[in-house]
């Protein structure tokens, strides 16, 4: 995670900024400083998440896990505020997607650029959204959904997350990192197996305390 700030003025649009987060990903494949890409997504349904986002402990903590593996993308704080005040004023529940402290022009929303970056028409929240980027294009993505709606316990899943992440690259030589596709492979793999086992031990929870509720009328 680096501070990356998008050059404000009046003539920026989606694709400006798409090709600006592709260079910024590039460059950091280029310069060693990340082997995989990801944004945390929250929109005003998801407070917790944004308030994470707004804490500099947590960010530094990100930060320190994610290393030079991944860069991770968040949204600014400038830019949080100004949608905020945009929704309210127009009552209308926007779709924010966070990027590593980026500012964006005052009109683009930031289900603009997912819709850009990974041809999606709907994504959603919260969730983190793990990209990688072969020449200046996103050639694959896959999205975990976040599920805690408390801002420690959703903290702490968003670290296990990118933990998780940096873990399934922590054995692979400097000689294959620009193995890109089998890099992005690993990551993926190592995330949606957690997910199945997640959701197998919430499953799992649910039959068991069905059957205590069951058990005492039988």
């Amino acid at each position: 995670m680096f501070p990356i700030v998008y050059p404000n003025n009046k003539n920026a649009n989606a694709d400006n900024l798409r090709d600006y987060i592709m260079k910024v990903c590039q460059t950091h494949k280029a310069e060693g400083k990340a082997l995989a890409f990801a944004f945390i997504v929250a929109d005003l349904h998801n407070p917790h998440v944004n308030k994470i986002l707004h804490d500099h402990n947590y960010i530094n903590a990100l930060h320190e896990i994610s290393g030079k593996t991944l860069t991770v993308f968040f949204l600014m704080d400038d830019y949080v505020n100004r949608a905020i005040i945009n929704s309210s004023n127009s009552n209308r529940i926007l779709l924010e997607l966070g990027v590593e402290p980026l500012s964006g022009p005052p009109s683009l929303m930031p289900k603009q650029l997912a819709k850009i970056l990974i041809e999606e028409e709907i994504l959603q929240t919260p969730c983190i959204l793990f990209f990688q980027v072969e020449e200046y294009n996103v050639t694959d993505f896959f999205i975990t959904k976040l599920r805690e709606n408390k801002i420690e316990d959703g903290f702490l899943e968003i670290k296990d997350i990118i933990e998780k992440a940096v873990r399934s690259l922590a054995k692979v030589k400097p000689e294959n990192h620009k193995n890109s596709k089998e890099l992005f492979s690993l990551i993926k793999q190592e995330i949606e197996s957690s997910e199945f086992w997640k959701n197998a031990t919430k499953v799992y929870q649910k039959i068991v305390k069905l059957k205590e509720f069951i058990l005492p009328f039988t």
